[in-house]
């Protein structure tokens, strides 16, 4: 009777072995006491949080077998678990290679919400093969809930700190942007994230970990923002948002929201046309409406706004200047709140923050004020001698900027006496903003000074190099080179040496043929240069070094400019040209975050470079998208060159408004950036608050960024440099730099 009890309960245990295909039986064993992982094990604590919460067992013979892959079938019995959805369900996704006897027949209909597409396509399942860390990143998202966060995120944020990012498949990119970013997933410590590599039990239990803490922490963000005391922070889920109405020219979402305060209104755009006006329209239970204007959107866009949402249900409409409603717009999205309904969390700041006087050429100090809402009453010395000024407002809007111009009256100015000075702005509400303000008797002389000319939203920079000569990148628009550029190089007598056109778009190439001609400036031939390219790097510099010109056809990926011309000890790296190092043409990353035309491809591959002066780097962003400045990140991560990628000063481009990448400006930590834009073509409220929200805020900068200053509050900037420790700007209003 024993005997037989004994076969009968032997058999039992096969059969079970059977059904679980020899993995992931039932084990009363906790992983604290796993034969094969010692308290020593990395993730050691993760196999018991998973083991304790039922997500993943061990074995019979008491191992766990960490590194072991998961297959799929494992893996859909893990995350139906980890989604608490352990009922029988039953499925309506049919693979013509599962039965429905298989041991995790039960738990497909309970998972297949996060099955990827990949799985779908074939009908098959495949249930044996090794579940890949792309398929693992996807699944870990889905199950959390964040797929509609995912569709917003910009795919190329993150992971272009991966030096095998490319291996990514597009579809999956959002997903480890997005699951790197709440820290879900990490790379490897070499630097990949091995997509198509097979996750062990371990790595699955260490994301599934991960996972888990996200909702604690709510989102990065919002972490980072309460231990710096930034704001207070409520999170309000994506089912909050309703597409109450798409027709005609705009969309309506009905937000509830669950506290007053500032929300981040995230629009993704997609439409041929090239550029469309659009604003935000927020309207409140009490009837009352609020109005933002967004400015210019063109190609395929990410935008966030903050808008001030009050408890309760919120209409919000996004409405652009398009008779029809293109289909493949993406709804809008709000999530998080991104600052307190407190305003003193919305600090004033002043911008510059170092102010200058020169009692040899007295021009007119400018100072923007920020956040400003009380009327400016009176500024004062330290000693309490009271400066005359005159302001005018720069924005006007619902949401948390409006600001204010504030020109000093530099007569009285120029009777203080020479060094620093604190001024003190006193606001009608008691608040009191300092500022510091250095009188110099005499400019001084620099080895290097260059000027980013307030030209709109175009581009123009000239630089007076260590050696005397004169070098012009871009002349703006043909009526800014006219009314500006021409007659500022004429007043000052310059002759330049070199002009640099980073790409034919007519905000960049004002004037361009007058301009040479005047400075006696011939053009390389462009078939010559053609043909050096496919040969070597020093004939195709021996050549141009007969010229004074480049355009963005004539340089290569990394070229160095002080190989081409002799720009006085002051070292420039070409970089996202038109050319590749081996002459072929550049790749441009056909995403689906961008749509790529002839026009945009110019954008794309025009001439940026970064300039070193003895320590002092400028970086010159030309019309880069983000995505190319990541691709430049990651190439110079990957050449192990990633200690060049810092830098004093950094000149973004106009289309900075709606197209940064926080990762590259924190990865270059300016002191200053500086941002050509003109306030008719670009709201300031969306302009500035899009880079608060994004970099300033919440990027860890510490306290080195000390300005970000747009050309059309401050004027132009004059940067003047002996070296990386013995530098300093000031900003000029047009009336003084023109006139």
């Amino acid at each position: 009777m024993h005997k037989k009890l004994l076969c009968a309960l032997m058999a039992l245990v096969m059969i079970i072995s059977m059904n679980s295909n020899a993995t992931l039986a039932a084990s009363d064993e906790k992983a604290g006491i796993y034969t094969d992982i010692g308290k020593e094990y990395w993730a050691h604590s993760q196999i018991v949080k998973c083991t304790e919460s039922g997500w993943l067992d061990g074995y019979p013979d008491g191992t766990f077998k960490p590194e072991d892959p998961i297959t799929r079938a494992e893996a859909i019995k893990t995350f139906a678990k980890f989604m608490n959805k352990t009922e029988r369900k039953p499925a309506n996704v049919k693979f013509k290679d599962v039965e429905s006897d298989a041991w995790f027949y039960s738990y497909i209909g309970a998972a297949e919400s996060i099955f990827p597409a990949s799985w779908l396509a074939t009908g098959n399942l495949s249930p044996d093969k090794a579940l890949t860390r792309e398929e693992t990143v996807y699944m870990t998202v889905m199950a959390m809930g964040y797929g509609a966060e995912a569709e917003i995120a910009n795919p190329y944020l993150i992971i272009n700190a991966y030096s095998d990012n490319a291996d990514i498949s597009e579809t999956m990119k959002p997903f480890f942007s997005l699951a790197t970013s709440k820290g879900i997933i990490t790379g490897y410590s070499d630097g990949m994230a091995r997509p198509a590599g097979e996750v062990t039990r371990a790595e699955l239990s260490a994301i599934l970990c991960r996972a888990l803490e996200v909702p604690e922490k709510h989102r990065l963000r919002d972490e980072f923002a309460k231990k710096n005391n930034i704001c207070e922070t409520n999170a309000i889920g994506v089912s909050d948002a309703l597409l109450l109405q798409s027709t005609g020219d705009y969309l309506t979402t009905e937000v509830v929201a669950k506290n007053d305060g500032y929300y981040t209104l995230a629009i993704d755009y997609s439409h041929d046309s090239y550029e469309i006006t659009t604003k935000v329209i927020v309207t409140y239970e009490d009837g009352t409406q609020v109005t933002s204007n967004c400015g210019l959107l063109s190609g395929k866009q990410k935008l966030s706004l903050p808008i001030y949402l009050r408890k309760g249900a919120n209409k919000v409409r996004f409405q652009h200047s398009l008779r029809q409603l293109p289909h493949y717009i993406l709804p809008v999205y709000i999530y998080g709140v991104e600052c307190s309904a407190n305003e003193e969390a919305l600090e004033y700041s002043i911008s510059p923050k170092n102010a200058r006087l020169f009692l040899d050429k007295p021009k007119t100090p400018l100072t923007v004020i920020k956040n400003w809402k009380e009327e400016l009453v009176e500024i004062r010395t330290e000693d309490g001698k009271i400066v005359p000024f005159e302001y005018k407002q720069l924005g006007d809007t619902a949401y948390t900027e409006s600001m204010i111009s504030v020109s000093l009256d530099k007569t009285a100015m120029a009777k203080l006496s020479e060094g620093k000075h604190i001024l003190s702005y006193h606001l009608a509400n008691g608040k009191i903003l300092t500022q510091e303000f250095e009188v110099t008797k005499t400019t001084p002389e620099t080895e290097l000074e260059f000027i980013n000319f307030s030209v709109g939203k175009a581009n123009s920079t000239l630089m007076r190099l260590p050696n005397g000569k004169y070098l012009l990148i871009d002349s703006g628009y043909d009526s800014t080179a006219e009314e500006k550029i021409i007659p500022y190089l004429k007043k000052h007598n310059i002759k330049l040496d070199y002009y640099i056109l980073t790409h034919f778009h007519k905000d960049h190439w004002g004037k361009k043929d007058e301009i040479l001609e005047m400075n006696g400036i011939t053009k390389p031939d462009a078939e010559k240069v053609e043909e050096l390219i496919k040969k070597s790097p020093e004939e195709r510099y021996a050549y141009l070094r007969n010229f004074g010109y480049i355009d963005s056809t004539m340089v290569c990926y990394y070229d160095e400019l002080d190989k081409i011309w002799d720009l006085g000890g002051a070292d420039v790296l070409i970089t996202n040209s038109r050319y590749t190092e081996d002459g072929a043409k550049g790749e441009v990353y056909n995403k689906p975050f961008y749509r790529i035309d002839e026009h945009n491809y110019e954008n794309a591959t025009s001439i940026s470079f970064m300039l070193d002066y003895k320590g002092f780097r400028y970086f010159h962003a030309s019309d880069n998208y983000a995505f190319c400045l990541e691709r430049y990140m990651s190439d110079m991560i990957k050449a192990k060159r990633s200690d060049e990628l810092s830098c004093h000063w950094y000149y973004g481009n106009h289309h900075f408004q709606y197209d940064i990448s926080p990762e590259f400006i924190k990865k270059l930590n300016p002191i200053a950036v500086f941002v050509p834009n003109n306030d008719g073509a670009y709201h300031r409220a969306t302009y500035r608050q899009h880079y608060k929200n994004e970099v300033e805020n919440f990027m860890f900068f510490g306290k080195r960024l000390a300005d970000t200053l747009i050309s059309h509050e401050v004027g132009s900037a004059v940067v003047r440099v002996n070296s990386g420790d013995d530098w300093y700007y000031e900003t000029i209003s047009d009336e003084d730099m023109y006139k």
